[in-house]
């Protein structure tokens, strides 16, 4: 299954931190003092990072004019992309609602909306989906062509459903074209103008889901590809990781401690089911679906990471258009992008009571300890001697 970056059925972001952003100094923004109640009263700050890069080839984007507003498209704070692309804003009320306007000469500008805070903690940050500038070079109509697959399965799904919305994110513009899927999962759409649109998927008995594609003009743009989920029963909770070509093999691991005294379980490639717990489906070859489905609620401290399995450079994973998205009875409660960094794994969340608790880190795994939280770590290590990584043979 292809995916290319792609968008949550949910307009919250939780924090997915991420490394410094290369950029100028943003303006800082002054908080709002009414903030949540689970703050004492107190303003509760953080930060949301991204990146902009070039449709055409991928490459960062230096100097792009960074705009932050409100709902109300007051303007709140800008800054500039640095050379790698990357940009930060500081000092944001994680209670508010924001707009990103992402500008360039000669490139079509785009609006990133639907940007919130959905966990409260001093130090959020949320990493929000690199955004692709189309240049006005290639100007004009294009066409979309890709394949929507099951989140449990990969498999290929027709009769859905889609929609197509100009902008990042958006949710309630103008549809300007909506199509249905082929027996086969495949979508055709013709005559979009150049410049980035939000699809939304919907299908009988799955999870509305939001995807970013982007259109450029005179030609057809193929892998502009989504994945979607059934809809989930009241206890489970699915995480499903999608990624890009590159690398091309990322490993979902889901760890905890084990039920009624028993050793702590880590679900992954090797390992596929735990009480309660399965890896739906792995994938090696690029894009995922990789999936987990935890059954009812656990005690204990659960966590979730992303291994890349792959050789690559130190910021492989980080370029990789990673995307961790959570589901549960309610919808999609949670979605991370994988910020910033050099090493081969990401610890996306823990769950605790039920609870999310982003992490954000991007770091080097340097042994099985680093796939578990520290109240699981000692039993861990005395339950697996083996070496962990033999897949494919070693990376």
């Amino acid at each position: 299954m292809k995916n290319l970056t792609w968008m949550a059925g949910c307009m919250f972001l939780l924090a997915a931190c991420g490394g410094g952003s290369g950029g100028n100094s943003p303006s800082a923004v002054t908080p709002d003092p009414a903030d949540d109640e689970a703050s004492g009263g107190e303003t509760v700050e953080g930060a949301i990072t991204g990146r902009v890069l070039t449709a055409l080839d991928d490459a960062p984007l230096a100097d792009a004019e960074i705009t932050l507003l409100d709902t109300a498209g007051a303007t709140l704070a800008s800054t500039r992309s640095g050379v790698d692309g990357n940009y930060r804003f500081d000092g944001l009320s994680t209670s508010d609602v924001f707009q990103i306007l992402i500008a360039f000469e000669s490139y079509l500008s785009e609006t990133y909306s639907g940007v919130q805070f959905a966990s409260v903690g001093a130090g959020d940050t949320v990493s929000v989906e690199p955004v692709r500038l189309v240049s006005n070079d290639n100007a004009g109509d294009g066409s979309l062509t890709g394949t929507i697959t099951g989140a449990v399965d990969g498999l290929a799904l027709g009769g859905l459903t889609l929609e197509f919305i100009r902008g990042i994110n958006n949710r309630d513009g103008e549809l300007v074209a909506t199509t249905t899927t082929d027996d086969d999962g495949s979508y055709t759409v013709s005559n979009l103008p150049y410049g980035n649109y939000t699809c939304i998927i919907v299908g009988v008995g799955l999870e509305t889901t939001y995807t970013t594609v982007y259109v450029v003009g005179g030609t057809e743009r193929g892998d502009q590809n989504g994945t979607i989920s059934p809809s989930v029963t009241a206890g489970e909770t699915r995480i499903v990781l999608t990624w890009g070509e590159s690398p091309s093999d990322l490993d979902s691991h889901l760890t905890g401690p084990g039920l009624d005294g028993a050793a702590p379980f880590h679900v992954f490639y090797r390992q596929k089911v735990a009480p309660g717990i399965n890896l739906d489906v792995d994938d090696t070859s690029s894009f995922g679906p990789e999936t987990v489905t935890i059954a009812d609620s656990r005690p204990g401290v659960l966590r979730y990471t992303v291994h890349r399995y792959s050789s690559g450079a130190p910021g492989a994973l980080s370029a990789s258009d990673a995307k961790v998205q959570v589901i549960r009875s309610s919808g999609i409660v949670a979605e991370f992008f994988v910020p910033q960094g050099e090493g081969n794994i990401w610890s996306v969340f823990d769950i605790v009571d039920g609870t999310i608790q982003p992490l954000g880190v991007v770091s080097e795994r340097t042994s099985v300890d680093d796939y578990f939280a520290p109240e699981t770590r000692i039993d861990e290590r005395r339950a697996h001697a083996s070496p962990l990584l033999e897949k494919k043979g070693t990376p």
